[in-house]
């Protein structure tokens, strides 16, 4: 299966990167952890600007961008959702993997700690869907799974994850 993604080096990036990969070489890409020099304790008393700042070692929108741009409206097409679970119940992965049956990757986010799990979910897609079709398909995703656990604002389709 191919999914098409788009790469920045920076949130700020002002020209991404894109193009059609193996679901499996991304899979490889994303497994890689980047571990940044402070604790989580540390990291969580920060201002907002600089835990975006620290976090920011590259990013990634799971679809096509018209010219290379993030804006709301370059979006062309998404292959797979991206959602933040900011929200997240510690068993959530599991409870995934014995009631849905559509493939999906989880990851933790810098902030997640044991007492507060915070993951990242990557949907891939059976095909490409416009940024309408995309906004619907992740809240009815995110609505099966538990919508509470999800950040309002993660169905955006120019979201970037790290």
């Amino acid at each position: 299966m191919k999914v098409y993604v788009s790469t920045g080096n920076s949130r700020m990036e002002k020209r991404w990167n894109g193009g059609e990969m193996e679901l499996e070489d991304f899979v490889r890409r994303i497994s890689r952890t980047i571990r940044t020099a402070e604790t989580v304790e540390q990291y969580r008393k920060l201002s907002k600007a600089r835990q975006d700042s620290i976090k920011d070692v590259g990013g990634f929108v799971m679809g096509k961008l018209k010219g290379g741009r993030r804006k709301k409206d370059c979006v062309v097409f998404r292959s797979a959702l991206t959602l933040d679970m900011d929200h997240a119940e510690a068993d959530i992965p599991e409870r995934m993997e014995m009631f849905f049956d559509f493939r999906c990757l989880i990851y933790s986010t810098h902030k997640h700690t044991p007492e507060s799990p915070r993951f990242r979910l990557v949907v891939p897609l059976s095909r490409n869907v416009s940024p309408d079709e995309y906004a619907a398909v992740a809240r009815k995703v995110a609505e099966d799974i538990g919508m509470e656990m999800f950040d309002d604002t993660t169905y955006e389709p120019s979201r970037l994850m790290y």
